[in-house]
């Protein structure tokens, strides 16, 4: 009889697939570091820090250097999140590619040691073959080489006439990088995509498209009462709406309330730049718009009074939904880790009882996907955070002279211990959810392949844009390793 089975790919493959699993959720703990950043900006920018301090009875030097250091802080946050934000796209989206290739390979492997027909790959290995597999890595190639030639071209001509040897020097070295960025989105599109093509077939031809059609079949038979066991009524006008929110009821209760965290951090991130608008507003009346990305402020306006308060009662609510944006998802994200260890020890004693009861579908769908583990992404989240900040405070620690930043070295320098134990932590964690994560994979693949033996589940319909159109992705409802075009 037919059934989905996960294949093991390689070492690296799997390394590879951890780490886009960590590149993610450092993404978000970046995100809730721009929040504090924010958080912390906004204020003293604005000056509502320094009257706050002022009126609690704060000694005028103190407040100013700590306006000064929250400035600092944010400015210098700021810049470092972005760079390790760049870093890390490329980074997730090239162990992606690498996972998509690897599974394939992974497959193809299989298929030469003689791997049975019954055995059909499960879908979402099926997906990371058939789809394009560095699309994401290619355009993001294109668009910071296009974006690094506009900035680079000019200066290295403005440095050659001025006989300005260092901006030949850099703008040169920049403009390599360009040239071999360039050259890895021809090699991606010329070479690796018509090799992971050929891969892709190569397996199609041990399961063909009669195999699949029998897994699926296997599974819709199996999963036939969905609806029904998710408590859905039959006269329901829309089922799979209904469906939807019985599934979010079917996960562990830890789970559910560390998602709502999630989505009420997002929609603080989402409602915070109104508030901020209609602050602008509100201090700066004359504020105008002199081109898509600049504005000219104007004077700041007088408040008194009732509009005093009401701005100030702004900030305070800017800065409480930075705060719910910075902070919640991470509690979620933990809370989602102790509800999924309850979810999967609830597994393991349904597959060690012969006469258990098919579990819940959500359950089923969830882990015997490749999630790796929410205390990985948890600690990954956490990293985040403290990437963002222990470094910016190590560098503000060794800074002296004029300038803008004149006075940081002697704020920060207390706290340079910090700014070192920080990064040192920041990225001892990042290592520490990478860890788990692909232990997670590694380990719990004989897990997901019990229950995908014993209870086939159908997967969750994936959606994707293709113009202005939302398609289904192919491999989330039926056969699609044997392509259907001709390249």
């Amino acid at each position: 009889m037919a059934r989905w089975h996960e294949y093991r790919v390689s070492p690296a493959g799997e390394l590879a697939l951890a780490f886009t699993n960590t590149m993610v959720p450092l993404g978000f703990g970046l995100g809730a570091g721009l929040a504090l950043t924010l958080a912390m900006g906004l204020p003293a920018e604005e000056g509502f820090l320094e009257t706050f301090l002022l009126d609690l009875g704060v000694a005028p030097e103190t407040v100013w250097d700590t306006v000064k250091a929250f400035d600092f802080l944010s400015r210098i946050g700021l810049a470092l999140m972005f760079g390790v934000g760049i870093i890390a796209a490329f980074a997730g989206c090239f162990a992606s590619s690498h996972a998509d290739v690897a599974t394939a390979r992974g497959l193809v492997a299989a298929t030469r040691a003689g791997a049975p027909r019954t055995d059909v790959p499960v879908p979402h290995q099926v997906e990371r073959v058939v789809r394009k597999d560095s699309s994401a890595l290619e355009g993001l190639l294109i668009m910071f080489s296009l974006v690094a030639s506009i900035l680079l071209i000019p200066l290295f001509f403005f440095a050659a006439s001025d006989e300005f040897t260092g901006g030949m020097v850099v703008s040169g070295i920049g403009l390599a990088a360009v040239a071999g960025m360039v050259y890895w989105w021809r090699y991606l599109r010329n070479v690796q995509r018509p090799a992971q093509h050929r891969r892709r077939l190569e397996a199609a031809a041990h399961w063909t498209t009669e195999d699949e059609e029998a897994a699926w079949q296997a599974a819709r038979e199996a999963d036939v009462n969905t609806l029904e066991s998710a408590g859905i009524p039959q006269n329901s006008q829309d089922p799979m709406r209904d469906y939807k929110r019985a599934k979010k009821r079917q996960r562990h209760q830890f789970v559910r309330f560390g998602k709502r965290l999630d989505r009420f951090g997002i929609g603080g991130l989402i409602l915070a730049p109104a508030i901020f608008y209609l602050l602008t507003f509100l201090l700066y009346p004359d504020a105008r718009q002199t081109s898509p990305s600049q504005w000219e402020l104007g004077r700041r306006a007088d408040l008194e009074g009732s509009t005093q308060q009401l701005a100030t009662i702004g900030m305070a609510v800017l800065v409480a939904l930075l705060l719910a944006a910075a902070i919640l998802p991470s509690v979620g994200l933990l809370l989602q880790g102790l509800g999924e260890r309850a979810e999967r020890a609830e597994l393991r004693l349904a597959l060690d009882s012969p006469n258990a009861a098919r579990p819940i579908r959500a359950l089923l769908v969830y882990h015997t996907g490749q999630h790796g583990s929410a205390f990985g992404r948890f600690i990954a989240g956490t990293s985040g955070l403290l990437i963002s900040f222990g470094p910016a405070v190590l560098i503000l620690s060794t800074m002296s002279g004029g300038g803008f930043y004149s006075g940081a070295g002697e704020i920060f320098s207390p706290f340079r211990t910090i700014g070192v134990a920080a990064t040192i932590l920041g990225f001892a964690l990042l290592l520490g959810g990478f860890a788990l994560n692909a232990s997670s994979h590694s380990k719990g693949m004989d897990f997901r392949n019990a229950l995908l033996h014993r209870w086939p589940t159908l997967p969750d319909v994936k959606t994707t844009s293709e113009g202005d159109n939302t398609v289904q992705v192919e491999s989330s409802v039926g056969p699609s390793l044997t392509p259907s075009y001709k390249r």
